[in-house]
């Protein structure tokens, strides 16, 4: 991730402001302290204009740091995303995103469940108060 970054210019910072998170928590996904979730890998996927599979590849990107003849700059760019058709890799990412989706289908069903439940105690509480405010005060 360090080298994507560097490769394109990009402080950590900016990658972070990109994912929506800070500095820090950026830089501990960076060293590898942190894993990143699927959602972040797409976003830095588009970020950097490569495929997701390339952050679950065991490959490491060749770096062009030449951007023309005898040049010897610093804003190289990543030279050749070695897409093999690793079907392994792919099929990996897919699951997880099938994952991520049944988590958030089970998530969303949770939610409806939990909002008719709140709804059926709600009417129960207010059938509650109306007995209790029609009873007489002294018993």
């Amino acid at each position: 991730m360090r080298v994507l970054r560097e490769v394109n210019g990009y402080t950590q910072e900016y990658i972070a402001s990109e994912l929506g998170i800070n500095q820090n928590t950026y830089s501990k996904l960076e060293s590898g302290q942190t894993r990143l979730t699927v959602d972040r890998v797409k976003k830095l996927a588009e970020l950097y204009k490569i495929t997701p599979e390339y952050f679950f590849s065991d490959e490491l990107p060749t770096i062009n740091y030449n951007s023309g003849p005898n040049s010897h700059s610093n804003s190289g760019v990543i030279g050749s995303y070695n897409d093999r058709g690793d079907d392994k890799v792919k099929d990996l990412f897919l699951q997880l995103l099938g994952e991520k989706d049944k988590i958030i289908e089970e998530k969303n069903e949770t939610i409806l469940l939990l909002k008719s439940e709140l709804s059926t105690a709600r009417k129960e509480r207010d059938r509650l108060i109306e007995i209790l405010n029609k009873m007489p005060e002294k018993l």
